[in-house]
């Protein structure tokens, strides 16, 4: 009988690799986008909305696997689902993606080619912390874990294998060199709202420009003196903004403030002319503080030309990066293919070690009862082949008169539930077999030939 099975597992092995490749549970990943646009401030809107409303809003929908990415031009939901996804209350995404398309997409935008500015380095950590967090909430189900983790692994490749990320790659360094060229830094006082990531690198790129002094604010005064600590510049406490704001030359906001912390009446109230600059998303910074007492603002939408101009430079770059990501998609999706065909015929054999069973006690039966062994061997095998091909038989069939033009996926799961069916009938068991898997190591890999 085993020589039957390995011939069975060969033929299922041609009828999967005709097929297109498919992922099992991973089609059901999907990724819903909004992303940065000057015109509508799509973006805008959803991050002020914020995560928490977006994730209520998921639980409250039936969606138990997902994460939320979140950067400084996108808003991404990842999640598990048969079907599109619209969020009561937000706009309608910009973009959406299924299936491998969303692997992609995801293989990208860890790679820093998506970005604002193509090659920045802090989009691979945003993945990888969105992740984890996700993780310890526990709402990460197998394939967004397995899609999320070779996203990052290829998040890494792109960037040793390729210069898309040396030199100036960054939106704070694009931004202070501006407010450099713009407003000067050297000898200024500068004061800096916020104490994440972003906040941190501006501080340290503005620390180049040897300004005379840097002070650090937040509404979170543990962080804000951490980060002042470790930069070894001033903090204070976040109510006194304004005052320091008044003793400074350049303002800058780093933040994910939901309103704005600098509105044009706090601004009239500051009194005086100086340098405005907002990195954060949605902004912290009234655009109409622009036409007050001379002021200065600068901002994201301040830097387009030179990120532009930094993508012109990283072309070649970029499309090393676009070939590693096509080639490493391509992997993962022979990978995902592999692993669920495998498991089918771990089922198909775990199904042969019940009618096995089953078949010799008949044999024993026959054998004491007097009956000629190789009669009693030879029925024993025709019943035991016979039971073992009936549930590809009858799957054949029913794919057949359905619809002969299905996935791999969708072949699969019509088998399994045929192989499934009869196991628990020839096994005595009454119900499903979640995790009953055989050796891999018994069974024939589909890289072996039978």
């Amino acid at each position: 009988m085993e020589l039957g099975l390995k011939y069975a597992t060969h033929m299922l092995k041609n009828l999967l690799s005709a097929s297109l490749p498919g992922w099992s549970d991973m089609n059901r990943i999907r990724v819903i986008s909004w992303n940065f646009t000057d015109a509508s401030r799509t973006l805008e809107a959803v991050l002020s909305a914020g995560q928490e409303f977006i994730i209520n809003r998921l639980k409250s929908l039936g969606i138990s696997s997902y994460v939320v990415l979140e950067t400084c031009n996108r808003m991404e939901v990842y999640y598990e689902s048969e079907n599109s996804l619209r969020i009561e209350g937000l706009p309608d995404p910009t973009s959406e993606y299924s299936r491998e398309e969303a692997a992609k997409h995801l293989f990208r935008v860890s790679s820093g080619i998506e970005s604002m500015s193509a090659g920045e380095n802090e989009i691979l950590g945003q993945v990888k912390d969105s992740f984890e967090r996700s993780v310890e909430a526990g709402c990460v189900g197998k394939p967004l874990s397995l899609l999320f983790r070779k996203a990052i692994s290829v998040g890494k490749a792109c960037r040793e294998r390729t210069g898309i990320s040396r030199g100036k790659v960054s939106i704070p360094h694009f931004v202070v060199d501006t407010v450099e060229e713009s407003f000067g830094i050297n000898g200024k006082n500068v004061l800096v709202v916020g104490t994440g990531k972003m906040a941190s690198d501006i501080c340290k790129y503005v620390l180049g420009y040897f300004p005379g002094s840097i002070t650090i604010t937040g509404r979170n005064s543990a962080s804000a003196k951490e980060l002042a600590n470790s930069l070894g510049v001033n903090v204070i406490p976040y109510d006194l903004v304004n005052q320091r704001a008044v003793a400074s030359d350049i303002v800058m906001t780093a933040t994910v403030a939901k309103e704005f912390i600098f509105t044009a009446e706090r601004v009239r109230d500051i009194g005086g002319s100086r340098c405005y600059v907002d990195v954060s998303v949605p902004k912290n910074i009234d655009p109409s503080i622009a036409q007050l007492n001379g002021n200065i603002l600068i901002s994201t939408d301040s830097i387009i030309d030179q990120l532009n101009e930094n993508r012109r430079r990283r072309e070649a770059e970029i499309e090393k990066v676009t070939r590693i990501v096509d080639e490493e998609l391509s992997n993962f999706l022979s990978k995902m293919s592999e692993s669920r065909a495998e498991d089918f015929l771990s089922e198909v054999y775990n199904y042969s070690r019940a009618i096995e069973s089953e078949e010799i006690e008949k044999f024993e039966s026959a054998i004491s009862a007097g009956r000629d062994p190789v009669e009693a061997a030879s029925m024993m095998l025709r019943s035991a082949l016979g039971k073992t091909l009936s549930p590809l038989t009858f799957a054949v069939k029913r794919m057949i008169r359905e619809d002969g033009s299905k996935s791999v996926d969708e072949i699969l799961d019509i088998m399994s539930r045929e192989f499934i069916r009869d196991f628990l009938k020839y096994s005595g068991q009454t119900a499903d077999l979640p995790g009953r898997r055989s050796p891999r190591s018994q069974i024939p890999q589909l890289s072996q030939k039978p």
